[in-house]
Protein backbone atom coordinates (compact mmCIF):
# COMPACT_ATOMS: atom_id res chain seq x y z
CA UNK A 1 0.00 0.00 0.00
CA UNK A 2 1.77 3.48 -0.99
CA UNK A 3 1.80 5.98 1.87
CA UNK A 4 3.00 9.71 1.89
CA UNK A 5 5.59 10.24 4.10
CA UNK A 6 5.11 14.16 3.99
CA UNK A 7 1.40 14.42 4.65
CA UNK A 8 1.11 10.96 6.72
CA UNK A 9 -1.77 10.09 3.92
CA UNK A 10 -1.85 6.08 3.55
CA UNK A 11 -3.68 4.95 0.04
CA UNK A 12 -7.43 3.40 0.62
CA UNK A 13 -10.21 5.61 0.45
CA UNK A 14 -11.88 6.49 -2.45
CA UNK A 15 -13.64 9.21 -0.56
CA UNK A 16 -13.45 11.87 -3.17
CA UNK A 17 -16.72 13.73 -2.13
CA UNK A 18 -15.41 14.24 1.49
CA UNK A 19 -11.92 15.36 0.48
CA UNK A 20 -13.23 17.82 -2.15
CA UNK A 21 -15.36 19.41 0.47
CA UNK A 22 -12.12 18.96 2.85
CA UNK A 23 -10.07 20.86 0.33
CA UNK A 24 -12.63 23.54 0.03
CA UNK A 25 -13.54 24.20 3.42
CA UNK A 26 -9.25 25.11 3.41
CA UNK A 27 -9.23 27.32 0.59
CA UNK A 28 -9.14 30.41 1.17
CA UNK A 29 -8.27 31.26 -2.74
CA UNK A 30 -5.54 34.03 -2.36
CA UNK A 31 -3.37 34.46 -5.52
CA UNK A 32 -0.20 35.31 -2.82
CA UNK A 33 2.64 32.68 -2.83
CA UNK A 34 4.12 32.41 0.28
CA UNK A 35 7.74 31.75 -1.24
CA UNK A 36 8.86 31.92 -5.27
CA UNK A 37 8.50 28.00 -5.27
CA UNK A 38 5.14 27.33 -3.19
CA UNK A 39 2.35 27.56 -4.91
CA UNK A 40 -0.84 30.07 -3.81
CA UNK A 41 -4.34 29.03 -2.54
CA UNK A 42 -5.62 29.66 -5.64
CA UNK A 43 -2.89 27.88 -7.97
CA UNK A 44 -3.58 24.74 -5.41
CA UNK A 45 -7.12 24.94 -6.19
CA UNK A 46 -6.71 24.73 -10.33
CA UNK A 47 -4.22 21.97 -9.70
CA UNK A 48 -6.53 19.95 -7.62
CA UNK A 49 -9.39 20.71 -9.74
CA UNK A 50 -7.26 19.42 -13.29
CA UNK A 51 -6.21 16.57 -11.43
CA UNK A 52 -9.88 15.34 -10.98
CA UNK A 53 -10.81 16.69 -14.55
CA UNK A 54 -7.96 14.98 -15.86
CA UNK A 55 -8.26 11.54 -13.70
CA UNK A 56 -11.78 11.36 -14.73
CA UNK A 57 -10.93 11.18 -18.57
CA UNK A 58 -8.19 9.02 -17.46
CA UNK A 59 -10.37 6.72 -15.42
CA UNK A 60 -12.92 6.42 -18.54
CA UNK A 61 -10.05 5.28 -20.99
CA UNK A 62 -9.12 2.41 -18.08
CA UNK A 63 -12.40 1.39 -18.51
CA UNK A 64 -12.82 1.00 -22.81
CA UNK A 65 -9.01 0.88 -23.22
CA UNK A 66 -6.54 -2.23 -22.61
CA UNK A 67 -4.16 -0.56 -19.69
CA UNK A 68 -3.58 2.26 -21.84
CA UNK A 69 -0.83 4.70 -21.25
CA UNK A 70 -0.99 8.14 -20.16
CA UNK A 71 0.72 11.43 -20.58
CA UNK A 72 1.74 13.53 -18.03
CA UNK A 73 -0.37 16.55 -17.23
CA UNK A 74 2.36 19.12 -16.98
CA UNK A 75 1.55 20.25 -13.34
CA UNK A 76 4.01 22.67 -13.38
CA UNK A 77 3.29 24.52 -16.43
CA UNK A 78 -0.19 24.84 -15.73
CA UNK A 79 -0.25 27.58 -13.32
CA UNK A 80 1.17 29.95 -16.05
CA UNK A 81 -0.01 28.46 -19.38
CA UNK A 82 -3.65 28.87 -17.96
CA UNK A 83 -3.55 31.41 -15.59
CA UNK A 84 -4.61 30.04 -12.59
CA UNK A 85 -3.57 33.40 -10.50
CA UNK A 86 -6.31 34.98 -12.78
CA UNK A 87 -9.14 32.40 -12.09
CA UNK A 88 -12.19 33.48 -10.13
CA UNK A 89 -11.74 31.30 -6.78
CA UNK A 90 -15.09 31.06 -6.05
CA UNK A 91 -15.56 29.54 -9.08
CA UNK A 92 -12.66 27.08 -8.83
CA UNK A 93 -13.94 26.01 -5.26
CA UNK A 94 -17.15 24.80 -6.69
CA UNK A 95 -15.45 23.30 -10.14
CA UNK A 96 -13.29 21.42 -7.53
CA UNK A 97 -16.49 20.15 -6.05
CA UNK A 98 -18.09 19.69 -9.15
CA UNK A 99 -14.78 17.47 -10.08
CA UNK A 100 -14.89 15.60 -6.86
CA UNK A 101 -19.01 14.66 -7.65
CA UNK A 102 -18.36 13.34 -11.23
CA UNK A 103 -15.21 11.00 -9.98
CA UNK A 104 -17.04 10.22 -7.26
CA UNK A 105 -20.54 9.08 -9.36
CA UNK A 106 -18.11 7.00 -11.59
CA UNK A 107 -15.68 4.94 -8.72
CA UNK A 108 -19.45 4.74 -6.63
CA UNK A 109 -20.48 2.55 -9.97
CA UNK A 110 -17.24 0.63 -10.73
CA UNK A 111 -17.44 -2.79 -9.44
CA UNK A 112 -14.44 -4.54 -8.10
CA UNK A 113 -13.39 -5.83 -12.20
CA UNK A 114 -13.51 -2.70 -13.12
CA UNK A 115 -11.45 -0.98 -9.83
CA UNK A 116 -9.18 -3.74 -10.89
CA UNK A 117 -8.56 -2.82 -14.53
CA UNK A 118 -4.90 -1.66 -15.59
CA UNK A 119 -3.82 1.59 -16.93
CA UNK A 120 -0.12 2.66 -17.41
CA UNK A 121 0.02 5.97 -15.10
CA UNK A 122 3.31 8.28 -15.39
CA UNK A 123 3.88 10.05 -11.73
CA UNK A 124 6.00 9.61 -10.14
CA UNK A 125 7.54 7.00 -12.30
CA UNK A 126 5.79 5.47 -14.83
CA UNK A 127 3.77 1.84 -13.54
CA UNK A 128 0.78 -0.11 -14.32
CA UNK A 129 -1.35 0.93 -11.44
CA UNK A 130 -4.96 -0.14 -10.82
CA UNK A 131 -8.38 2.50 -11.50
CA UNK A 132 -8.29 1.86 -7.46
CA UNK A 133 -4.80 3.39 -7.29
CA UNK A 134 -5.52 6.02 -9.83
CA UNK A 135 -8.75 7.04 -7.32
CA UNK A 136 -6.91 6.73 -4.10
CA UNK A 137 -4.35 8.85 -5.71
CA UNK A 138 -6.61 11.77 -6.70
CA UNK A 139 -7.61 11.31 -3.12
CA UNK A 140 -4.31 11.79 -1.98
CA UNK A 141 -4.37 14.37 -3.93
CA UNK A 142 -6.53 16.56 -2.21
CA UNK A 143 -5.50 15.48 1.09
CA UNK A 144 -2.22 16.73 0.42
CA UNK A 145 -2.60 20.08 -1.21
CA UNK A 146 -5.00 20.75 1.54
CA UNK A 147 -2.37 20.25 4.19
CA UNK A 148 -0.17 22.40 1.86
CA UNK A 149 -3.20 24.86 2.22
CA UNK A 150 -2.70 24.83 5.80
CA UNK A 151 1.53 25.80 5.62
CA UNK A 152 0.81 28.11 3.28
CA UNK A 153 -1.44 30.12 5.12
Amino acid sequence: MDHCEECGWTYGSLDLRHHGAAFVDGFDGSTVRPAPDVWSSLEYGCHVRDVMRINLGRVARGLIEDTPRFEPMNRDQRPTIYRYNAQDPDVVAREVLDAAEALALVFDAMSEDQLERTVTYNWPGEMVRTLRWVGQHTVHELVHHRMDLQRSS
